[in-house]
């Protein structure tokens, strides 16, 4: 039996990919139940590929298609445009609904809620798990897909040194598709607005403020998007009084796959900076990889695990890292600049770096 903590996304395609598969598991939440929480999520290819190959699964009934994806400024909105092409497709999704729709695909008799893993003890044959609630498991593999606060994570290797980037998010999903089936972002030095469609004629909408620690007054978040230019306008005029908005830091964590039965995937891995848009893509890419491992009876998964996905996932760390300071540029001159080379770069070109980079996930 597979013993996987944490059913977020990660844990929840794990599952479903365990299921298909008919391999044994169960899945812990410490959570008593399974609220629908958080924004919105955009699904590249990469993670579009692996939801697809689950039994009797149709992310595109719970999703939103993206058919451009635009970068701009306040002021020049439309600098670089980018249409997107099936090797590039990408979906919008409200975070619970691709919750729900994961649900859907595990036998939740196997699914324990209001418990987690309180200690274990690696043998010769498995790890012997010790939960919460006291009940004792077999397991010949744990899986940590625990997010960021890892608490298997801290038992492996301690708490994991943050590096914090003193940029702070506010998400929120409005009734509306202001930017109809497109993607934009908008640059504005210290403030970055974004929005993504989703199903049923609604938007997610992010703006992030640099150079911040500490969460904002609502009417301040809201104020501030009126004020970038005619997307901002449009975005705001959708919020509704008493707005609900969520807000973190934006931080990210090294990379750590674990200690050989014992496998981290997910934000336990590498939570890492939203700026590519990757976070939970790069999440269902390890469920997947982690799924043929198992499949194939490898005793100690977590250093093939690392062999297969460390160079792919320090990378995309380090440009997702890059891009949140490419984004918040306030000198001027160098504003200008980035505009001037956003402006002048070939969609053709991005399209094709794009659809190359997704190529990089594995496709077995």
């Amino acid at each position: 039996m597979i013993v996987i903590q944490g059913a977020g996304i990660t844990g929840l395609t794990l599952a479903g990919l365990l299921e298909q598969q008919g391999l044994d598991y169960r899945l812990i939440e410490q959570s008593p139940v399974l609220a629908p929480v958080g924004a919105g999520i955009v699904l590249q290819r990469n993670a579009l590929t692996v939801l697809d190959r689950l039994p009797e699964a149709d992310i595109e009934a719970v999703s939103a298609p993206i058919d451009r994806m635009i970068i701009g400024s306040a002021d020049r909105p439309d600098l670089h445009t980018l249409v997107l092409d099936r090797a590039t497709r990408s979906r919008g999704i409200h975070r619970g609904d691709l919750q729900k729709f994961l649900l859907a695909q595990i036998d939740e008799a196997r699914l324990h809620l209001g418990t987690s893993v309180a200690a274990w003890q690696d043998q010769p044959a498995g790890c012997v798990v010790r939960l919460s609630s006291g009940i004792v498991v077999q397991a010949s593999h744990l899986i940590g897909a625990d997010g960021i606060g890892s608490g298997i994570r801290t038992t492996l290797c301690g708490t994991p040194a943050v590096r914090r980037s003193r940029q702070w998010c506010s998400r929120t999903v409005i009734e509306d598709r202001p930017c109809g089936d497109s993607a934009r972002e908008i640059h504005a030095g210290r403030h970055r607005l974004g929005i993504v469609p989703l199903d049923a004629g609604r938007s997610y909408v992010f703006w992030v403020r640099s150079r911040h620690d500490g969460a904002l007054p609502m009417p301040e978040i809201e104020a501030a998007i009126r004020a970038m230019g005619r997307t901002g306008r449009s975005i705001a005029a959708c919020f509704s009084s008493g707005q609900s908005w969520l807000q973190h830091p934006l931080t990210d964590i090294p990379v750590f796959w674990g200690r050989g039965r014992v496998v981290l995937i997910g934000d336990a891995a590498h939570a890492l900076t939203p700026n590519l848009g990757q976070g939970a893509a790069l999440g269902i890419e390890d469920a997947h990889a982690l799924t043929g491992l198992l499949q194939q009876g490898t005793p100690e998964p977590a250093g093939r695990l690392a062999q297969l996905r460390d160079a792919r996932l320090r990378s995309v760390r380090r440009l997702s890292h890059l891009m949140g300071r490419v984004a918040h540029i306030e000198w001027p001159p160098l504003r200008r600049l980035r505009d001037r080379l956003l402006e002048s770069a070939s969609p053709d070109h991005s399209r094709r770096v794009l659809g190359q980079w997704l190529d990089r996930a594995p496709a077995g």
